[in-house]
């Protein structure tokens, strides 16, 4: 087993984004480009009641926290994201995962 190994967790290439029990959707790793890991993101069954999130925080980091986004950011906080890997690896809690349309990024 090499240094980073030891330190670092395995990134799963292929995982389910979860909140608890529900299915938020699945991500694929394309690429990274560090300190992103590029996903296709398929949406879940639990997307539709969430999704507000995602895009609520886009207009955060674009309009520096107006009403709509900082409700958006509180709401994000309490879903307590984790990345479950489909096959083996371990589970990641992301520090951030930014959705839009069919692709997604996640840092950890």
């Amino acid at each position: 087993m090499t240094e980073a190994q030891q330190h670092f967790p395995k990134r799963p290439v292929t995982c389910e984004l979860r909140s608890g029990e529900r299915v938020i959707g699945l991500l694929v790793e394309v690429s990274v480009d560090q300190p992103w890991i590029w996903c296709d993101f398929t949406p879940g069954p639990a997307w539709e009641e969430v999704s507000w999130v995602f895009s609520g925080m886009k207009g955060e980091l674009a309009a520096q926290f107006p009403g709509r986004s900082r409700e958006a950011m509180t709401a994000y906080r309490g879903l307590g994201l984790l990345l479950h890997p489909l096959s083996k690896g371990d589970v990641i809690k992301p520090a951030i995962v930014w959705i839009e349309g069919s692709s997604a990024r996640y840092r950890y």
